[in-house]
């Protein structure tokens, strides 16, 4: 069986929001992050747990179709968070106030270096075969591609938007599944969530035929061409 890995955003809905959540200067400050987390702890939740945007929530219920059918072990899952980095699902996070979505490109690089996401995405990469990536273009950036570890056997999904795709190298491993308005209103579903839908879809279609993954393997555009039963119909 392939080894399976989904990478997805962190999301600005938490299932916590309370006053004084932790900000960039209380990362760059170990004493200050400490105080700080004194506080907060409380609230302290699993990063699975901890967001609640739209898109962490539909790629959740695809990953737990997945699971309650083959096992815990069929997919690990690993969030880009603008405020710890690259994380399982299982870290323990606080609450924060940090997103890359609203820095420059320039604050984004330098932000993503203080992290080491890249790095740590590198190290990650080795152990999987099949890699989904459901980040937007910010997010992406963070990556800084291309990475110098990959592998003729691995394939990297990147599910993206029309305008980040040029962001994702068009070369082997690498491979890019566009989505934009159009495909949200043939899924009838909000654009900013639509990749965790997308994924939700793909989890039920590997439920009734396992064999699927192994298609995607092969040719990774068949993860869309699967989908094609759950677009709305026009009635123009």
């Amino acid at each position: 069986m392939q080894r399976i890995l989904l990478i997805t955003a962190c999301t600005g809905s938490k299932t916590y929001r309370p006053d004084g959540a932790l900000r960039k200067e209380d990362f760059l400050d170990a004493e200050r992050f400490k105080e700080k987390s004194k506080k907060l702890n409380p609230y302290l939740l699993p990063a699975g747990k901890m967001y609640t945007g739209a898109q962490h929530l539909r790629l959740n219920e695809g990953v737990l179709t997945l699971r309650k059918k083959y096992g815990d072990e069929t997919i690990d899952v690993y969030i880009l968070s603008a405020g710890y980095g690259l994380i399982s699902e299982d870290y323990p996070v606080l609450p924060y106030e940090i997103t890359f979505n609203k820095m420059n490109k320039g604050e984004i690089l330098q932000w993503a270096q203080f992290l080491k996401i890249h790095e740590e995405t590198e190290k990650l990469l080795p152990h999987y075969d099949l890699v989904f990536f459901l980040l937007g273009k910010n997010y992406l950036q963070a990556l800084q591609l291309p990475f110098e570890k990959v592998n003729d056997k691995q394939r990297l999904v990147f599910i993206c938007s029309n305008s980040s795709k040029k962001l994702i190298p068009k070369k082997h491993p690498y491979y890019r599944i566009a989505m934009g308005h159009n495909d949200a209103r043939e899924f009838n579903y909000g654009l900013v969530g639509l990749k965790g839908q997308l994924f939700k879809f793909f989890a039920h279609e590997v439920v009734k035929s396992r064999g699927l993954l192994e298609e995607v393997y092969e040719n990774p555009q068949r993860f869309v061409t699967c989908l094609e039963h759950y677009k709305q119909k026009s009635h123009a």
